[in-house]
């Protein structure tokens, strides 16, 4: 890395930024081209402007937006766009006097579509109407806004969210922002709230989580005021300057940043905890790291963004693992790829930046650590086995390998179970039920990690058997009676049938399925002439399911019938017809 001993490392100098966003302001004010007046403004309050603040040559009257941005993109070539996120309805480079009658813009209703206002000038609304309303609106931004000179204030809220102020000059107006009610997750960044006669931003009771950073209050009457709920006035690192701050403030490690929180006017007790502050000393560049995050992850190379506040700046660079890449001044850029090749997968590594100025200061060290995660969620699946039978619910486990394992789960049918990691459970009742007995079906594992990498597809074929083997016997014939050894063969009808045999008098013997044979020989010897004998047969499958008990009695006959003459005499003379009886 480059020898950080020649950089003499001095004060954070967080006025640069305060200079950078003001300039911003200005050069809004300045860079148009038709003069005004409004007779309702001390025109001692005014700077020397040589022009009013308009930003391109599109004059036009106010606008009112009722859903019906279609018409707009229609009617207008300073309209366009589709409402999609990637395709937003944008107005841009237009300037709306409100003719100290109106307001400049007004968007209600509009809920789905996407929108973006930028490069525009809103100025001289009526005391009863702010330059801009927004009303159950939301999904919007504004950007590179010039707002001055409004008697009815800047921006009015109600019922938004999702709403983007960035780059805004809000100057010389009633109020700068009003959240009325009911407005959310909104986020107001780089905004030079100056010289308002009122407020600078006031919130009421029912608006929260709204973000304000990295914005500047100079001379308004009261610079904020916070009746809501959960609204933040930093963002974990940095807040907003405050002018009013060093009445009580301090900096006493001259890190830019005051050591005391800046507290916001009203019910709320909201704090910056962060205020930008500097109170004198040596300067060094401050680096602001607005990509990547912290302790971020990544499947592909990170973003890289870096905006240094100096006056002086010379170099701005980062490194990694030793490998030094320079950068451009708020540029975006990715990891270059032979660092992201050269680290190991599901592996932390860290991420230095620096900025030095032609003084040779250096910036404080800012070491971000990120990680690197391409491989999607490893599974071991230890129950159950793939193409095993099971007479009930089978038992489910499953071991996820992955450092950033999010989500678990197995799907049979459609029907989606969630899992935790290592932990056995059975299959679901509803999902074993549903499937017919002796019947194949399918279990498929997933898994997937907090980047969204989704294991390979992991199929098991699992059967359903619930039934004992049926049994069809051919031959003998039940009751029958044989002079011979009787023929034995039997058909089992079990899709997981292991095992068929014959019991007689104890004797097991073991048969083939439908394939025919006689008994044994030793048992047919040792059944006495002329009896009687039971046989049974049984049958079992895989999973030890035996069949219901089936008994054929049989008669055993070799011998031939025995004869006793009592009458006639043999070889005796009768007279008449001699007596028969055998």
């Amino acid at each position: 890395m480059l020898p950080r001993n020649n950089f003499n490392k001095t004060k954070l100098n967080r006025i640069i930024y305060l200079s950078f966003l003001t300039l911003f302001c200005f050069i809004l004010l300045f860079i148009s081209n038709k003069n005004f007046y409004n007779p309702n403004f001390e025109q001692s309050k005014y700077p020397e402007f040589d022009s009013n603040l308009k930003i391109s040559n599109n004059n036009v009257d106010p606008i009112f937006i009722d859903g019906n941005w279609s018409e707009f993109v229609q009617a207008y070539n300073w309209c366009s766009g589709t409402g999609e996120i990637n395709d937003p309805y944008t107005i841009k480079n237009i300037h709306i006097n409100g003719k100290n009658s109106s307001y400049c813009l007004f968007i209600k209703d509009s809920i789905n579509e996407f929108f973006k206002i930028q490069n525009c000038t809103f100025y001289n609304s009526s005391i009863n109407f702010p330059a801009i309303i927004l009303e159950d609106t939301h999904r919007g931004t504004f950007s590179n806004i010039n707002c001055s000179f409004n008697q009815g204030g800047g921006f009015k809220l109600s019922e938004c969210s999702n709403i983007t102020l960035n780059f805004i000059n809000l100057t010389y107006n009633r109020f700068g922002i009003y959240l009325n009610k009911d407005c959310i997750d909104n986020n107001f960044t780089n905004i030079c709230i100056l010289n308002n006669s009122i407020l600078g931003i006031n919130i009421t009771d029912s608006s929260s989580n709204n973000y304000f950073y990295n914005n500047q209050f100079v001379n308004n009457t009261i610079n904020a005021k916070d009746d809501g709920n959960n609204n933040y006035w930093d963002n974990g690192t940095i807040g907003n300057f405050w002018d009013d701050y060093g009445e009580f403030g301090y900096d006493l490690n001259d890190d830019g940043i005051g050591d005391v929180p800046y507290n916001i006017t009203g019910s709320a007790n909201s704090k910056d905890n962060y205020p930008i502050w500097d109170d004198g000393g040596d300067s060094i560049p401050q680096l602001v790291v607005n990509f990547p995050s912290n302790n971020s992850k990544s499947k592909t190379p990170p973003l890289i963004n870096v905006t240094v506040y100096d006056n002086n700046l010379d170099k701005i660079w980062y490194e990694v693992n030793e490998q030094i890449v320079f950068l451009d001044n708020n540029t975006e850029v990715l990891l270059k790829q032979s660092i992201w090749e050269s680290i190991g997968n599901e592996t932390i590594f860290i991420i230095d930046f620096f900025g030095n100025d032609t003084d040779g200061n250096l910036n404080d060290s800012i070491s971000y650590r990120l990680y690197k995660d391409e491989l999607s969620p490893r599974l071991q699946i230890e129950d159950p086995d793939d193409g095993e039978t099971y007479s009930s619910r089978p038992p489910i486990k499953v071991v996820v390998y992955d450092l950033n394992y999010d989500t678990l789960w197995y799907e049979v049918n459609g029907e989606i179970v969630l899992l935790d990691n290592n932990t056995e459970v059975l299959l679901t009742q509803s999902i074993w039920d549903s499937i017919s007995d002796e019947t194949a079906f399918t279990i498929e594992f997933f898994a997937n990690d907090t980047l969204g990498n989704l294991n390979e597809s992991i199929s098991y074929l699992v059967y359903k058997d619930q039934l004992t083997p049926r049994l069809f016997i051919e031959d003998p014939d039940d009751g029958e009676t044989y002079s011979s050894r009787p023929p034995i063969k039997v058909v089992v009808y079990d899709l997981n049938y292991d095992t068929l045999w014959y019991e007689v008098n104890g004797e097991m013997v073991f048969l083939n399925n439908n394939t025919e044979v006689l008994l044994t020989q030793a048992i047919w010897d040792s059944i006495p002439d002329e009896t009687s004998f039971t046989i049974e047969f049984f049958a079992n499958d895989t999973l030890g399911n035996l069949n219901e008990s089936i008994i054929y009695t049989l008669h055993k006959d070799q011998l031939t019938p025995r004869l006793i003459i009592e009458n006639p005499d043999d070889g005796e003379t009768y007279s008449s017809r001699p007596p028969i009886k055998i």
